[in-house]
């Protein structure tokens, strides 16, 4: 399903998914790994049923569930993760999505998939594909095949 064609959630339940995220940032700055995990899944709890029927926010949690438990090292749950927000998009490749693939596949140890991806992307878009993520994942690219 497009982005464009999904339904927007109701005020409320962006005020209280918000809510959350603040409460995410402030479990962050604790470093409460446990804390941060409550906030991340009750947000996405709060979505009403049909969860990947949404705009923005079915693809945005899903995508911050990766990064979280892919840098704390949780693989099995960042591979969940990152199979829902596939899902979410649909069957069409999502380079987005494909390229933070790239990095649970560098967190995991899978160099050569994770160069590859990141090699198709950057012929296509250039270094500024890695702008968003932590600059070891460029560095790494740039040094991998030298």
């Amino acid at each position: 399903m497009s982005q464009s064609s999904r339904p927007e959630l109701p005020e409320a339940v962006k005020d209280s998914l918000n809510k959350a995220f603040v409460n995410y940032h402030e479990e962050k700055n604790r470093n409460n790994f446990e804390g941060m995990e409550k906030a991340l899944l009750e947000s996405w709890d709060l979505l009403p049923d049909q969860k990947l029927r949404w705009n923005f926010y079915s693809n945005i949690i899903p995508k911050f569930m990766v990064g979280f438990y892919r840098d704390f090292h949780h693989f099995d749950n960042a591979v969940r993760w990152l199979n829902i927000i596939r899902e979410s998009y649909g069957p069409e490749l999502n380079e987005p999505v494909e390229f933070l693939a790239a990095t649970l596949d560098y967190e995991m140890g899978k160099l050569d998939k994770a160069f590859n991806e990141f090699d198709i992307q950057y012929k296509k878009y250039g270094s500024k594909v890695f702008s968003e993520y932590d600059n070891k994942y460029f560095k790494f690219y740039r040094d991998y095949r030298k």
